[in-house]
């Protein structure tokens, strides 16, 4: 019977060939580097003990006291960082568009409901599929080793593929987009204090170094040549 750790010790092993060479860090069950302004991870994710799945999260020192969290040390918790997306759902962010914030994909964890399709929608149709396949997958990881081995090897395959890429896309204007997209299509109202106490702190920021505001433009999931060139230069690390 496999366990826990023999997840984090695979992963470990891969993480020292792919991550470490670019500057990342180990601590605990996590992966991140802090370059300021900006603060990149690699976040294991569970609920209650449990595995749930391994995300690449992003902050930025705009964050305030939330960004100085987790350079104190990296958080569990998803809802500290601004911008969050399952490892497995890279593909179809990129598929879709040349930029993370030119899709429907929902970055901020707090306004996720369920799961996305292939075209970062969510579905509770795939969320129930994909609850299915996460029992498969638990079972599998605690019996097959062969399984183990390619679970995690597909896994940094993603980031190496698209995480990286994801990562040098991450920015302030990508944390505004996060949060604006919770706010105005008033997902899970539930959670708006986090929201707004990210804008404030968010707009705040952009005052004090005399940055200007992005403005929440919705997203293109199917945006065109002239609005891919467009994007590429309003966008500010």
């Amino acid at each position: 019977m496999l366990k826990a750790e023999d997840l984090n010790r695979k992963v470990d092993a891969y993480a020292q060939q792919i991550l470490l060479p670019k500057g990342f860090k180990k601590a605990g069950l996590h992966y991140f580097k802090s370059e300021p302004p900006h603060y990149y991870a690699l976040i294991k994710d569970t609920f209650k003990g449990l595995f749930n799945d391994y995300y690449l999260v992003y902050s930025h020192e705009a964050a305030g006291q939330h960004y100085r969290d987790v350079l104190r040390k990296p958080q569990s918790l998803l809802r500290y960082y601004p911008v969050s997306v399952r490892v497995n759902d890279l593909p179809f962010i990129y598929k879709q568009a040349d930029f993370p914030e030119l899709t429907p994909y929902t970055f901020f964890s707090l306004a996720r409901s369920y799961d996305v399709d292939p075209d970062c929608y969510e579905s509770e149709a795939v969320w129930r599929d994909h609850f299915r396949l996460r029992t498969e997958r638990d079972e599998l990881l605690k019996s097959s080793e062969p399984y183990l081995e390619h679970f995690v090897q597909e896994m940094f395959g993603r980031i190496e593929s698209h995480g990286f890429r994801f990562f040098a896309d991450c920015n302030l204007a990508l944390c505004f987009h996060a949060i604006d997209d919770a706010i105005v299509n008033k997902k899970k109202e539930q959670y708006a204090p986090w929201y707004l106490d990210f804008k404030r702190e968010f707009e705040a920021y952009c005052l004090a170094h005399n940055e200007e505001i992005p403005s929440y433009r919705g997203h293109h999931p199917k945006a065109g040549f002239g609005k891919r060139i467009a994007a590429l230069f309003s966008r500010k690390r």
